[in-house]
C-alpha cells in the first residue's frame, strides 16, 4: 500500500508537469530556467520509472536514505542529466516543431 501511494503522487506530479508544459506550448511562453529546470526534473520521468523499479524489481531504498540530503541530490542529477541529454539530442528535431519547454531555448532566451 505503501508503494502505491507514492506512485500515486509521482504520477500526479508528472501529469502536474505535463499540462504546465502544454499550457506553455499553446501560449508559446517560453519559462524562466528556474521553472523550466523545476518541470524537466519531473517530465523527464524518471521518478515514475524508479517506483516501478521498486515494484517490479525489489529495489525499496528504506525511507531514512531516502529523505537524505545527499541521496534526494542523487536523484535530482540523475533526473537532470537524463532530461537535459534528451533535450540536447532532440534540439533540431523539436526546434523544427516549435518547442517552446526546452532546454536549449530557455537557455538562448
Amino acid at each position: 500500500m505503501e508503494w502505491l501511494a507514492g506512485f500515486t503522487e509521482r504520477l500526479a506530479e508528472l501529469f502536474q508537469g505535463f499540462e504546465a508544459e502544454a499550457i506553455g506550448r499553446k501560449q508559446q511562453i517560453i519559462p524562466k530556467l528556474e521553472e523550466y529546470l523545476k518541470i524537466r526534473e519531473v517530465t523527464v520521468g524518471l521518478y515514475v520509472e524508479f517506483e516501478f523499479g521498486a515494484l517490479t524489481n525489489g529495489i525499496v531504498v528504506p525511507g531514512v536514505v531516502q529523505q537524505h540530503p545527499t541521496f534526494k541530490r542523487l536523484v535530482r542529477h540523475a533526473c537532470n542529466i537524463v532530461g537535459w541529454a534528451n533535450d540536447i539530442y532532440t534540439y533540431k528535431k523539436e526546434i523544427l516543431q516549435g518547442e517552446v519547454h526546452h532546454l536549449v531555448v530557455v537557455a538562448m532566451n
